[in-house]
């Protein structure tokens, strides 16, 4: 999604850090306006959170990087290593995908 975004030139919206460890959301209106149809079910910034959190991303708090979201196998250019990333079952939630 964030290669997609970049491509059509959309970094002002959501973009990796330059870290290539995290991701920030600049324009949250846009984003759920522009990205979160193309890619998502969610129609809701909250529920994009709340997904992030069921694949056990974490907010960073703190930092030049605070307000992104990280995962320790969510690199820039390590397509392989992503798709290790899965939901945490033992999270229980009415919320349907």
């Amino acid at each position: 999604v964030l290669e997609a975004v970049e491509k059509n030139g959309k970094q002002a919206i959501a973009a990796w850090n330059p870290d290539g460890r995290s991701f920030q959301v600049f324009d949250v209106e846009r984003f759920v306006l522009e990205v979160l149809p193309q890619y998502f079910r969610q129609s809701k910034f909250k529920s994009f959170q709340r997904q992030l959190n069921f694949y056990k991303f974490h907010r960073i708090s703190a930092g030049p990087f605070e307000g992104s979201y990280g995962h320790p196998c969510f690199l820039r250019g390590n397509e392989e290593l992503c798709r290790t990333i899965k939901r945490d079952q033992t999270q229980q939630s009415s919320f349907l995908m």
